[in-house]
């Protein structure tokens, strides 16, 4: 078993496709290896099956979708598979499916051994035992790469049309027609790979390595259950113990093992695609949810019980030997940093490639010329592109915020109700843009849950060093215009801001320019931030500090969670007297309030589990990291922890000395 310090490396360098099948990883099947887009293109060509079909002359129109690990972008260096869903038109139904599948079968079999005659890679056809089957298997190998893939042809009856979310008749058709549960699945390939592809690039890596170890223990002959059952396994696992887009591989991979060793009491469902609001639904779904466990229900599928049948028993048996053998403590590269190397531990183990950092720094300078260049061509708007990227990003777990400002926006209730529409052009400029960015990096855009998105979500991969970073694109009203070095805005900016009722910080990507907030994960990366900055202002503001102190110094911020208030007067302040009241009101609220220094209606964290942050730096302070050579522990700056409301005199003094002065004093407290 890979030791926990080893397992972010160990994933880069083993679990990942090669660079070659990653330059066309958002094609779901890889155009740079010989053969495989051909299978994609054979199975979902016209004249595939409908020249010589089983159905005579019944008129055969083929689409094909891919799934699978390559369409999932799930899949494991020397070991893929792709799922070539094959819809045809003469499928008036489910019924329809089940009589004509094994004809459709045949005659693809027949053409994929006549295929294979005319390109260069070979064909192992897996001779199926069942009289109707549901599935042609099928492994491709090239001739000039030692690498294969394993294909499963899957003829289908269209249910879904249009791909969009399935209106509730499609399942209550479907629950009537099915006498064995999944048996359709097949129909719902698109919403299974959607369900895997819109996640997280880390949160796919967390499947590559689960889906690594499964092979490792898999036996020949055993019954376990299917990797679909893992992938959504490390899907809950993620979305209930984390949502951090920086989890620690190791806890995440621990915390699905120990999934698999409960699974007598596994009942797990999403109802992203179907849920209980339809009463034939609800009482379907009921009825699948009092049989006996594990339950794991198909996101895509409500009839199919992923995994149902299968030796849970034998694979919770080999999760249990490789928990005993990997269970050192998390985030072990930090814990065991002798205290004087923190430093260099910052700079050679979180800071980016380089070569990753030039890659993203030309395509981020790409995406704002596209844009720029090329939204609302036809409308008159123009549009204005601004990073708020801050330079903190870490080695393969880096965001970066684009806020795009809007001419035509000119207040914040207007930014709110055009959003949606700015966000589907942006989203359309952008897949235009794909081509623009080389073949070294991969963008694949993620798609929204909600009605009215404040935020386009999309990831650059890069093939070549297999770092990636998550873009929000944000769009915004310009509130501030013209900034310059010292500029305060007008109080009637904020004033504007209280009075068109947000909800908090729904408006502060319109102050991007005064202090970037990305919307961070449980807990708040950007509450760490300025926990950061404020440690060091009242702490030190030593330009050469000792890294060691000022971290220990944050780390007791933390724990003191309970009592913190913390704000910076240095972009709105205390003079205007509605803007006075509004920030005692903030500031009387419920601890921890860290207020966002440039949009005063935001608290930074709030609702977020600062106990369970507070456990970690708790235990964070007795690692190897807080404590000097000599065996004595690190001390924390002399910060205040608690201060008073200010008065007038000392903030009318405060913004007297102006410019650079200004800035450098800027004001924050801790009460």
């Amino acid at each position: 078993m890979v030791a926990s310090l080893s397992l972010q490396v160990f994933r880069q360098d083993w679990v990942c496709l090669t660079g070659l099948r990653s330059s066309a990883r958002h094609d779901g099947l890889d155009a740079g290896v010989p053969g495989w887009r051909s299978a994609a293109v054979f199975c979902g060509s016209a004249g595939g099956v409908g020249e010589a079909g089983p159905a005579g002359d019944v008129g055969l129109t083929p689409l094909s979708r891919q799934g699978g690990s390559l369409g999932k972008g799930t899949s494991l260096k020397d070991s893929s598979d792709a799922d070539l869903v094959v819809f045809l038109s003469c499928f008036k139904g489910y019924g329809d499916q089940e009589t004509n599948r094994a004809g459709i079968i045949k005659e693809i079999e027949r053409m994929l051994e006549k295929c294979q005659q005319e390109k260069h890679f070979e064909v192992f056809i897996e001779q199926s035992r069942w009289p109707n089957p549901r599935v042609l298997s099928f492994k491709m190998s090239s001739e000039t790469l030692d690498e294969s893939i394993e294909f499963d042809v899957l003829p289908a009856y269209n249910a879904l049309s249009s791909g969009a979310k399935p209106m509730s008749q499609v399942y209550e058709e479907l629950i009537q027609s099915c006498s064995r549960g999944g048996e359709f699945s097949t129909c719902f390939t698109e919403l299974q790979r959607d369900f895997v592809v819109d996640r997280r690039t880390k949160v796919k890596s967390l499947i590559r390595l689960v889906k690594y170890w499964y092979k490792q223990v898999q036996q020949p002959g055993q019954s376990l259950p299917p990797q679909y059952a893992l992938e959504l396994l490390s899907v809950y696992a993620w979305e209930q113990g984390s949502r951090d887009r920086a989890f620690n591989m190791a806890e995440g991979f621990r915390t699905v093992l120990e999934l698999i060793q409960q699974y007598k009491h596994l009942c797990v469902y999403w109802t992203i695609n179907y849920n209980f609001a339809d009463e034939v639904l609800a009482g379907f779904l009921h009825h699948q949810l009092q049989k006996a466990r594990p339950i794991i229900l198909d996101p895509a599928d409500p009839t199919g019980i992923v995994g149902e049948g299968s030796r849970w028993d034998l694979l919770a048996q080999e999760a249990e030997s490789s928990l005993v053998v990997s269970s050192p403590p998390p985030v072990m590269g930090l814990y065991q940093t002798l205290a004087e190397e923190l430093d260099t531990f910052i700079s050679n183990d979180l800071q980016p490639n380089r070569v990753f950092k030039t890659q993203i720094s030309t395509a981020i300078h790409t995406i704002f010329l596209f844009l720029t260049q090329n939204c609302f061509r036809n409308s008159g708007s123009a549009m204005r592109a601004g990073s708020s990227g801050k330079g903190m990003a870490l080695k393969d777990v880096s965001d970066v915020d684009l806020v795009v400002f809007v001419s035509s926006i000119t207040d914040f209730r207007a930014l709110k109700a055009e959003r949606k529409k700015i966000i589907a052009e942006i989203q359309t400029r952008l897949e235009e843009c794909r081509a623009s960015l080389g073949k070294d990096l991969v963008l694949s855009i993620k798609k929204t849950k909600w009605e009215n998105p404040r935020v386009l979500t999309f990831t650059l991969t890069s093939s070549t060093t297999d770092e990636h970073i998550d873009f929000d694109v944000l769009p915004a009203f310009d509130a501030l215009g013209q900034l310059y070095r010292g500029y305060k805005p007008d109080p009637q900016v904020y004033l504007r801001l209280t009075e068109s009722d947000p909800e908090g910080s729904e408006f502060s990507p319109c102050f991007t320019e005064l202090s970037p907030c990305p919307p961070a994960s449980l807990p708040p990366q950007y509450a760490l931030e300025l926990l950061s900055v404020y440690a060091w202002e009242q702490g030190s503001r030593d330009p050469a500090f000792n890294m060691a102190e000022g971290f220990r110094m944050v780390l007791e911020l933390i724990r003191q969670h309970a009592q913190l208030c913390v704000y910076w007067a240095i972009n709105y302040g205390f003079e205007n007297e509605t803007l006075r009241r509004y920030l005692k009101s903030q500031l009387c609220k419920p601890r921890p309030i860290i207020l966002d220094p440039a949009d005063p209606t935001g608290i930074v964290g709030q609702g977020s589990r600062w106990d369970l942050v507070a456990q970690e730096a708790k235990h964070c302070c007795g690692q190897q990291c807080c404590w000097k050579r000599n065996g004595s522990a690190i001390q924390p700056w002399n910060v205040p922890v608690r201060a008073g409301f200010p008065a007038m005199a000392h903030i009318n003094r405060m913004f007297a000395t102006g410019g650079h002065a200004a800035e450098q004093e800027s004001y924050c407290t801790l009460l």
